[in-house]
């Protein structure tokens, strides 16, 4: 799973919804599987915080701020 798909799905948006909401340029592709199914409420766990921290190398609030991803950080 790519890190582009890891945030997709973590807020529950379309490619194209994530490219706008990154910066990306619609003729950027963004590799990607897509799948049916959008869970209704995403949850963040705190072994994934800690994933995506490693990750990205980025402590997990400022991630969530420069992808707005601030009504995931009360769960």
């Amino acid at each position: 799973m790519t890190r582009l798909e890891c945030m997709r799905r973590l807020l529950g948006l379309t490619q194209l919804e994530l490219a706008d909401r990154i910066g990306y340029g619609c003729s950027t592709p963004i590799s990607v599987v897509e799948r049916g199914s959008t869970p209704s409420r995403p949850v963040v766990t705190v072994r994934f915080k800690k994933l995506l921290e490693q990750y990205f190398d980025v402590p997990f609030p400022k991630l969530a701020e420069k992808l707005d991803l601030s009504k995931l950080l009360t769960q």
